[in-house]
């Protein structure tokens, strides 16, 4: 390399290059930085360095509950609204729907749902309170079981035993009602029908004449 003259030459670079660290005993101790022994590995990457290394560069907040993250939009959502008490009153509506949208918006893209985007992730993901609070309600519903279980029985009993008890009662002050029938006897019957005669009674009128006392 050509240099104008009466300019010195500046001093050659050494590979690898020393740093100048510090002092001891008046001499310079020197720290040596090494090249790499195979940079051509280095530069040519696999498959599997560029995945993970694709994995690394997702800077989204990681969180394991959609409806966590919809809940805290709803709290920081009324202090946005706050924001807009200072803004006149024709433009606060607009001003305020679309401050909310946007900071909605932006908390959305940058957060991710068990490693899923907002839109991909699903709605039905239980936190560990909710599961604490069914896990509570079921055992409450497991001693009311057990309990029912040992008291209706008896309960049950005792209603069928009153309820025998009452039959039984309204057996005792059953009584049949039996209308009576007046008879009455009469001294003098009047005989309707006139006697039968000899030929109603199949005999002949002589046999039936001679038989007779006062027949001649």
């Amino acid at each position: 390399m050509l240099l104008p003259s009466g300019e010195p030459a500046l001093p050659l670079l050494e590979f690898p290059p020393t740093i100048q660290v510090g002092k001891m005993e008046g001499a310079l101790e020197s720290v040596a930085l090494s090249a790499p022994r195979d940079v051509g590995r280095v530069a040519g990457t696999d498959d599997g360095a560029s995945v993970l290394a694709t994995s690394r560069k997702d800077f989204r907040v990681r969180c394991t509950s959609k409806r966590a993250v919809t809940e805290m939009l709803e709290l920081c959502g009324s202090f946005v609204q706050k924001l807009g008490d200072t803004l006149p009153e024709e433009i606060r509506e607009p001003v305020l729907r679309d401050a909310q949208w946007t900071f909605e918006s932006a908390v959305q893209e940058n957060v991710s749902i068990n490693g899923q985007a907002w839109q991909e992730a699903s709605d039905n993901y239980f936190m560990d309170s909710d599961i604490k609070v069914l896990e509570d309600q079921f055992d409450e519903i497991i001693v009311d079981i057990a309990t029912k279980r040992k008291q209706y029985p008896r309960k049950i009993l005792e209603c069928v035993i009153k309820i025998i008890k009452a039959k039984q009662e309204i057996l005792k002050q059953y009584h049949p009602v039996v209308h009576s029938l007046d008879l009455k006897y009469d001294p003098d019957p009047v005989v309707k029908n006139p006697p039968a005669n000899a030929g109603d009674m199949g005999l002949s009128p002589g046999l039936g004449r001679s038989h007779m006392p006062w027949s001649n």
